[in-house]
Order: C-alpha cells, then structure tokens, then sequence
C-alpha cells in the first residue's frame, strides 16, 4: 500500500488518536477508514447533483462517473436511455433557455 504524508493540525491529530484509541484501531486505519467514507458521500454528491442538474436540463458542472449518471438517469423522470439521449435533452433546454434570454 502507498504512503503519503499530510500536515495537519495538532487538535485534530489529538481527536483523531482519540477516536482510534476508543475504536481499538491505529491513526492510519481510522485515516483510512474516514477518507473512504468522505469520497463515497463525495461521489454521492457529485453524481445526485449531477443528475438532479440534467433532469432541469442543464449541464452538470462536475466531473462524474457515467455509468453511474446513467444508471440513476433510467431510474428517473423524465426517463432517458442513455447519457447522450440526456446530454441532447440538456443542449436543447440550455440553447431554448439562452434564446429566450436574448429576447429572439
């Protein structure tokens, strides 16, 4: 497994031993362990953003998982079957929207 190395503050090296002495594991793990929870709600996020952005027919403005986009989009409304079918929903209510704002 890598390594790499963080400054942090000495408070919150002094909570996070807290926390991994109560919990029975090492610094690390519990580094380890909060990192992997923080990037899942992260994704999370980023992706229900993402999808909630597209439904209004605007463009996400995240860098997403597309597998991911497209499984939540088949489970939405309105209903596409693909990112691209998504994606061309979103350029024609961005451009309509543009127009309309332009007064053409």
């Amino acid at each position: 497994m890598p390594v790499f190395s963080i400054r942090i503050e000495e408070e919150i090296i002094k909570k996070i031993d807290n926390i991994a002495k109560l919990r029975g594991i090492s610094r690390s793990a519990f580094i380890r362990e909060a990192l992997k929870r923080t990037i899942q709600e992260y994704s999370k996020d980023v992706i229900e953003e993402a999808c909630f952005t597209m439904r209004q027919g605007k463009r996400p403005y995240s860098k997403v998982n597309w597998e991911e986009i497209e499984k939540r989009l088949s489970e939405t409304e309105p209903y596409f079957e693909s990112v691209e079918e998504a994606l061309a929903y979103s350029r024609r209510r961005v451009s309509f929207e543009e127009k309309d704002k332009s007064g053409n």
